[in-house]
């Protein structure tokens, strides 16, 4: 059974107080087949949030899987669009596409076309406060994104990542509670 040992939080910086103005996040899912997980957040006019889309990524891309999918789903570039339309199987169902069976050639072009959609090429004062594009990750204890992460440092966009100190579990299996790192 999978469970979520990270969570990507993205939307526009507030440029005044560098938070983080998010309307969608990515659930990782990993232990038996990892799985991205899509979810539009609930608005405040009312509109209820859902889930998007769920993929499996290439292990070898975890970090540019969640930018893929945060430009086609989330920022719905319509550059990424055309290529993930051209080269994901079962897009259209949206569910539990699998990015392993896309061959490297064909990631690798939607990834690098994932990465011009996150900054504008020229920048003014006015347009700073609603183009950029803030992404949080928050990576849990054992979360295999925490092996890859300094791949974010491809993408021209504001970055927090934050990542376990401290951690206390009960195990059913030996009937123990088991502490992780200090506070």
């Amino acid at each position: 059974m999978s469970t979520c040992l990270a969570e990507v939080l993205f939307g526009h910086i507030d440029r005044d107080n560098g938070g983080i103005q998010f309307n969608n996040r990515i659930s990782i899912y990993e232990n038996s087949v990892t799985r991205l997980v899509f979810e539009k957040r609930a608005s405040i006019d009312g509109a209820l949030g859902s889930i998007e889309a769920i993929w499996i990524p290439n292990p070898e891309y975890l970090i540019e899987s969640c930018l893929l999918m945060a430009a086609v789903y989330g920022i719905k570039s319509p550059a990424v669009e055309e290529l993930a339309n051209k080269y994901l199987p079962q897009k259209e169902k949206n569910l539990d596409i699998n990015l392993c069976k896309v061959s490297d050639i064909n990631l690798l072009e939607m990834f690098e076309a994932s990465k011009k959609v996150f900054c504008p090429t020229e920048w003014t004062y006015a347009s700073s406060h609603s183009c950029r594009w803030k992404f949080l990750f928050a990576l849990f204890h054992n979360s295999s994104l925490e092996m890859q992460i300094q791949n974010v440092l491809n993408y021209d966009m504001d970055i927090e990542v934050t990542k376990s100190i401290f951690s206390r579990n009960y195990s059913e299996w030996t009937r123990s509670i088991s502490t992780w790192g200090e506070l």
